[in-house]
């Protein structure tokens, strides 16, 4: 359901990138109801392309192999994932790192929430506002890192890119070519609230699009993951306080409603107890830290002042 539009016209945005202006919209195409009972009747899917895998040696010359290495931060998808659960809606955002074209070696350190575009903001469609878009490059810039790749969430679908998304990111391979004819631009999502999901932690899938006789597919991109180096970098708990705190999040979570009236699935049977929104973004965020008591404490940290910016009683 679509929130009621305000009385008053909003702002009008800052004018778009040239890139923005060309990209394109992602659009629902129908639903898709995959489980029986509970679960049928609270998650549905677009019509989704799951991604294909790679065949060969990863940096190759092969044209079947995936074209060069990738390894992403624990704190950067820490970072994505928290921005995910926050709203029921599509969120957006940058990622950046570095590329070593010798080595083929795609490098993502750090992740750069990013605000929709008003007016852009569903279920299942968010655009990027130019103004954020260009705040979050010249940070960037600052640090020494350059734009690798994008990610969005599909907040209660999987992970599976859309049409749309192949197109965009396909897009964004172009627009990033560089000289060597390499093509070092990858794209993530998210999917946070997905009663599908096996456990709390959160699904998600890094993509690239493949190129062959005027076809694009999607295809999955392995990657390393770089783990947290004992605590929460202070940037990176910053950023989410940061977001915590932003007055302009479209479609806020409830995070003391049910997420799902269960705790696991056991192939399709559901087990355990129900388990809160709240319970589960804990639980998919801890994934991503070491099992210590300073984890912990980061966690307590981050939710505390979620109760207290958002006015919740969550028990902190």
């Amino acid at each position: 359901v679509r929130p009621p539009k305000a009385e008053a016209p909003p702002p009008e945005p800052a004018e778009p990138t040239e890139y923005a202006k060309n990209r394109p919209k992602r659009e629902n195409a129908g639903r898709n109801n995959v489980m029986a009972n509970y679960v049928s009747n609270m998650s549905g899917s677009l019509d989704l392309c799951p991604c294909t895998d790679f065949v060969g040696i990863i940096g190759s010359n092969s044209s079947s192999a995936q074209p060069y290495h990738v390894e992403v931060s624990e704190e950067a998808m820490l970072l994505m994932d928290f921005h995910a659960h926050l709203s029921c809606y599509e969120v957006i955002g940058y990622l950046a790192g570095d590329w070593d074209a010798a080595a083929r070696k795609l490098s993502i350190k750090r992740a750069f929430p990013c605000k929709g575009l008003t007016g852009t903001q569903q279920t299942d469609s968010c655009e990027m506002d130019p103004a954020s878009e260009l705040d979050a490059k010249q940070k960037m810039d600052e640090l020494g890192l350059k734009v690798v790749g994008w990610y969005h969430s599909h907040p209660t679908f999987k992970p599976n890119p859309s049409e749309k998304d192949i197109e965009n990111q396909e897009n964004y391979q172009a627009f990033f070519h560089d000289e060597g004819n390499h093509e070092p631009f990858v794209g993530m999502i998210f999917s946070p609230y997905d009663v599908r999901l096996p456990t709390r932690e959160s699904r998600r899938e890094m993509f690239w699009v493949k190129k062959s006789a005027g076809v694009s597919t999607p295809m999955r991109m392995k990657h390393a993951r770089k783990g947290v180096d004992g605590v929460v970098s202070e940037d990176t708990k910053g950023c989410m306080i940061d977001l915590i705190g932003k007055q302009d999040v479209f479609g806020r979570v409830d995070l003391t409603e049910l997420w799902r009236p269960f705790t696991r699935l056991n192939g399709k049977v559901p087990e355990g107890g129900p388990v809160t929104k709240l319970a589960k973004m804990r639980g998919a965020l801890g994934a991503y830290l070491p099992d210590t008591d300073e984890s912990d404490e980061f966690l307590d940290e981050v939710f505390t002042s979620l109760q207290t910016q958002w006015k919740l009683d969550l028990g902190y």
